[in-house]
């Protein structure tokens, strides 16, 4: 799909046209506009997780991590 919006799309597909309502009706933002978490996100699940892999087998408690990893995220989205 192009992102001119200036584009005719009378014989797209439906999935297409659909889109296209969207955004005449103003109804999608530019990605810069909206926050992206993502690598927040990825980088508190991985260092859980790998002060998770360097615990004795002993001390590893998946229900905390589990906790743990949930804790980070909602901090992030606070």
């Amino acid at each position: 799909m192009t992102s001119n919006v200036n584009v005719s799309t009378d014989d797209s597909d439906e999935f297409i046209k659909e889109i296209k309502s969207y955004i005449d009706n103003d109804m999608i933002v530019s990605k810069s506009q909206v926050p992206d978490y993502t690598s927040e996100y990825s980088t508190a699940f991985r260092t859980k997780l790998q002060e998770f892999v360097t615990l004795d087998d002993s001390k590893r408690d998946v229900t905390k991590l589990l906790q743990d990893i949930d804790y980070e995220i909602a901090s992030i989205r606070q």
